[in-house]
């Protein structure tokens, strides 16, 4: 006897005793499954959870993964949500009208979000004298340049003590009105217009009493002396304001107005800002249904990733229904039956039952990926019971009608079709399985999920199923016999003509093969996240919004850093990258260091030197008084008898010379020149009109209050240009708050991050022809460079090694395994030629209809093999057993077997593309397409290559 028939025979033994005691033990069988099975469903309703961190998916021992935990965990803002605010009408036109509205809105939007209590802070926007004056170095150089003009032009009030001794200046000079003026154009009619405004302040200061005290800078806009950054310059994503201190949080381009979140976490919650995002969403509804002329929406990463877990719930738990439906309305079409159908389904839900107690114990959770796990498992688990369900049925008839009759139907059922069964369970399990050695962990946790479900689900087809019609339906008067049915989901005659041109079947097979395998090598890996995302999702459509439509890129390196010295030191070096963003390239902390800073601080320097000697005495004056009136003061004295000569008198003679020298003047400045002579009229005539008394206290009112203003001058033009690098305490906290952390020794840290610049046809940074070589770039400057791109980078590029060593451990494991069930090299071989033909042309197919490899399909690389192949064994089984039946390895209950199989796996994926979560729905359109390709090419490949086989046989045993 030889090996091959006892390893046959001793299987077969194994099948026919659990055969019997199914038979003869029904009750217990279904006793004990039931028991396990509400064990293992209460167990998982009690103890199983979601893991939505995306991060989770990752081993948490790759170094670059440490990095990018570390750089998560040490800066603020991760879980930061955000209500973003379009400034344009709802025809998408740009309006100060509606600029205003939004601004509006996002102010009493801001403070409801306040009150709320699921929140700790809500930021969206800053007051400009919150940021010290330095910050000015953060403007573009030609804006830098023309503040510096006007602080210029401030030199003759620095350099004057007193309102009178400023007229006084003003008027040395070749030509009155433009003697304290330098440039020309533009800039001198501006400074006109400064000099106007201040004598206008002068003139509302002489309106007021004496004793009431007046801030007379507020009077004048002090922009035109010492300005200070704009948002847009001081933060990535900023935006300067038209008018007034206040600054909003904006998009690069302005267009959307942000209001970031800070919500109150809880641990203990599937996602820890659940209540926060419901309450924001609350706040969010009320005011978009008060204003529905303003477009606005909730976004963010902690936004994203609570939408996306209840998307993909909600995804898996419509498939698993509609799974359910369409299943088991394709068997009762194939079984012209009700009750096998539901004896089947229940005992699948008991496996699944099995399936989640083990997930539970083994696991403890759930993710994106391996929530499609009940969807999997429907459509591969009940393809055991199909087998047998579709063998009874075949040979019921030829056993009596009692009891011992329906034993021995089944044993001649689990001997026929139980080494197909376990042989294609094992191999299954086994692909799934390959994904155990990878370091991508949100799969290795749906293989072992999966492979652990498709052996208890085997184990329930045999054992629950055959109790179940052991109890229910022992005869066979219910079974229709096969000949007089009229519906069928396989009929032999579909094959024949494949095996009556064996060849040319062949060849039409190959050249197809052939043309999907030159389709693979022009297949790329998409590393887009965002194209994974569900559809339709407020959350997922805002990111796209504020990306496309608002100019602000979600996607850069990190270098994190101790210090703003490093950061100037790798910025530097980033910015000599030929791939790094000439403008913009620099965020985080980079934003405070603009890539001209050595140009606009000699600038600053230069203007420093000019203005010297007035801004010197200017201080020594506020000096002085700051030490008290028993000082000597270092300056000329303010307490000079000054009257109303000095100042009106000076004015008048003023307002004479500009009307003297007016034509002389240009054309582009005479408008100005005639502002300020009707100022200075104004200052003549308010003055004379008060009590000489009256007039003289006022008089001297306004000298004190000049004074004061001088000296507030005076110290924000010596903040202003002091030329040292901007730091960080220079802007808001808050505005700097994500790029600000601490390590986990205490250590402050700061996060510099580094924007690419897109060359010609590259439409983002993660397209596989620019991604890998920005990152490379990046660690030319920085080996330990993080962030998202870097992180999609090494995940993708993990993914995809991962995927060709599981699938080449698969296609291994399971050739090994065939092999070891049939014992003969051509016969295993031969079994995986449908699986990887349909393999083959999936990727032809994918390539015609536009889909790429992206990080969620790619697991057809190795589960395709082990869920294909189970075909190939049943067929491979059945010419073994049956080698002149017609149509070869179909015949015999084989064929119907073999399509009900694959149409319940497709089914169980492609319920999956109705998916919103576009990663699910891909996943569920490469594998259904895989499978489908398999079960033609059982159809046409196999009977084909087989009749030529059997043709060979016959004629050399002829």
């Amino acid at each position: 006897m030889s090996e091959q028939s006892l390893h046959e025979r001793w299987r077969q033994a194994a099948l026919r005793r659990w055969s019997r005691l199914v038979s003869r033990r029904p009750g217990a069988v279904l006793i004990v499954a039931l028991a396990l099975a509400l064990l293992g469903a209460g167990y998982a309703a009690m103890s199983l959870r979601f893991e939505s961190s995306r991060n989770a998916l990752l081993a948490d021992d790759l170094p670059w993964n440490q990095r990018f935990i570390a750089w998560r965990g040490a800066f603020a803002g991760e879980s930061d949500l955000y209500v973003i605010v379009d400034t344009r009408d709802a025809a998408g036109r740009a309006s100060e009208a509606a600029q205003a509205r939004a601004e509006r809105m996002v102010s009493e939007l801001a403070v409801a979000l306040a009150r709320l209590d699921a929140v700790r802070d809500v930021f969206w926007g800053f007051d400009r004298d919150d940021m010290h004056p330095r910050t000015m170095q953060l403007q573009p150089l030609d804006e830098l340049r023309a503040a510096l003009a006007r602080m210029r032009a401030a030199e003759v009030v620095l350099g004057s003590e007193t309102p009178a001794a400023l007229l006084e200046q003003a008027m040395r000079g070749a030509e009155a009105a433009s003697a304290s003026i330098e440039g020309g154009g533009r800039e001198r009619a501006e400074q006109v217009e400064a000099f106007a405004d201040l004598i206008d302040a002068f003139t509302r200061r002489l309106g007021v009493e004496a004793d009431q005290p007046v801030d007379l800078a507020a009077l004048v806009d002090g922009e035109r002396v010492a300005p200070r950054a704009t948002a847009n310059a001081a933060a990535r994503g900023g935006g300067g304001d038209g008018g007034g201190g206040w600054r909003y949080l904006r998009t690069p381009n302005r267009r959307f107005v942000l209001i970031r979140v800070v919500p109150k976490e809880n641990g203990a919650a599937i996602n820890p800002a659940h209540e926060a995002i419901a309450a924001v969403r609350a706040v969010v509804d009320v005011h978009r249904a008060q204003h529905p002329d303003v477009s606005l929406g909730l976004t963010g990463l902690g936004a994203i990733e609570h939408d996306e877990t209840a998307a993909a719930m909600r995804d898996s738990m419509r498939a698993s229904v509609a799974a359910v439906v369409l299943i088991g309305t394709l068997l009762v079409v194939g079984f012209h039956s009700f009750r096998v159908p539901l004896l089947l389904l229940a005992s699948l839900l008991i496996g699944i039952a099995w399936s989640f107690g083990f997930i539970t114990l083994a696991v403890g959770h759930l993710q994106v990926i391996s929530v499609v796990v009940t969807v999997v498992l429907l459509g591969l688990g009940v393809a055991f019971g199909i087998h047998l369900a579709s063998r009874l049925e075949l040979v019921r008839h030829a056993y009596a009608d009692t009891e011992d009759g329906f034993a021995d139907a089944l044993a001649d059922t689990l001997e026929s079709t139980g080494p197909g069964m376990l042989t294609g369970a094992l191999t299954t399990a086994a692909a799934f399985a390959t994904t155990l050695l990878t370091d991508f962990r949100g799969v290795a946790e749906m293989g072992l999920i999966a492979a652990a479900g498709i052996l208890l689900c085997l184990l329930a087809m045999c054992s629950v199923f055959p109790a179940l019609l052991r109890l229910l339906r022992p005869g066979h008067h219910h079974v229709r016999r096969m000949t007089a049915r009229r519906v069928h989901v396989f009929d032999e005659r579909w094959v024949m003509p494949f095996v009556r041109r064996p060849r040319a079947t062949l060849v039409v097979a190959g050249l197809v093969v052939l043309a999907s395998l030159g389709a693979i090598t022009q297949m790329r890996f998409d590393y887009n996240l965002l194209a994974l995302l569900p559809r339709g999702v407020e959350s997922v459509t805002w990111q796209q919004r504020i990306v496309e439509e608002g100019e602000l890129s979600v996607y850069s390196g990190v270098s994190v850093v101790g210090s703003m010295d490093e950061a100037r030191a790798l910025a530097r070096r980033y910015r000599a990258l030929p791939d790094v963003a000439v403008e913009g390239g620099l965020g985080g902390v980079g934003m405070l260091i603009p890539r001209d800073e050595a140009r606009k601080q000699a600038a600053i320097v230069e203007t420093r030197q000019a203005l010297e000697p007035g801004l010197a005495a200017a201080l020594a004056v506020e000096a002085w008084g700051a030490r008290g009136a028993g000082t000597p003061s270092p300056g000329p004295s303010l307490k000079g008898p000054e009257g109303e000569d000095d100042l009106l008198t000076r004015a008048g003679a003023m307002r004479v010379a500009l009307r003297w020298g007016a034509g002389r003047m240009p054309e582009e400045l005479r408008p100005a020149l005639g502002r300020l002579e009707a100022s200075l009229a104004e200052l003549v005539s308010t003055g004379h009109a008060l009590p000489a008394a009256e007039r003289e206290a006022r008089l001297a009112a306004l000298r004190a209050d000049y004074a004061r203003y001088r000296s507030e001058m005076a110290r924000q033009i010596d903040a202003a240009l002091d030329p040292s690098p901007v730091r960080v305490e220079d802007l808001p906290a808050e505005l700097l708050r994500p790029y600000v952390g601490r390590g986990p020794d205490g250590r402050p840290l700061l996060a510099l991050e580094v924007y690419p610049a897109l060359p010609a046809g590259i439409g983002d940074p993660l397209q596989p022809a620019f991604l890998g070589g920005f990152v490379e770039q990046l660690r030319t400057v920085d080996d330990e460079v993080t962030g998202t791109l870097v992180q999609l980078y090494e995940s993708g590029q993990l993914i995809w090694r991962s995927y060709l060593l599981a699938g080449g451990i698969a296609l291994l494991a399971v050739f090994v395994l065939v092999w070891l069930d049939f014992r003969r090299l051509s016969d295993a071989a031969l079994t995986l030629v449908p699986v990887a033909a349909g393999f083959a042309a999936t990727f032809g197919v994918m390539y015609l209809v536009g889909a790429r490899i992206n990080p969620a399909n790619i697991i057809v690389l190795p589960l395709i093999f082990g869920i294909g192949v189970d075909a190939g064994v049943h067929v491979m089984h059945r010419y073994r057993q049956s080698p002149l039946a017609d149509p070869p390895g179909l015949a015999a209950g084989t064929g119907k077997g073999v399509t009900l199989t694959s149409l319940t796996t497709i089914i169980g994926f492609a319920v999956l593309l109705g998916a919103s979560h576009r990663g699910m729905a891909s996943l569920g359109f490469v594998l259904s397409t895989g499978i489908a390709l398999t079960l033609l090419a059982c159809w046409m490949i196999m009977p084909a290559y087989l009749a030529l086989r059997r043709g060979r046989e016959a004629r050399a045993v002829g």
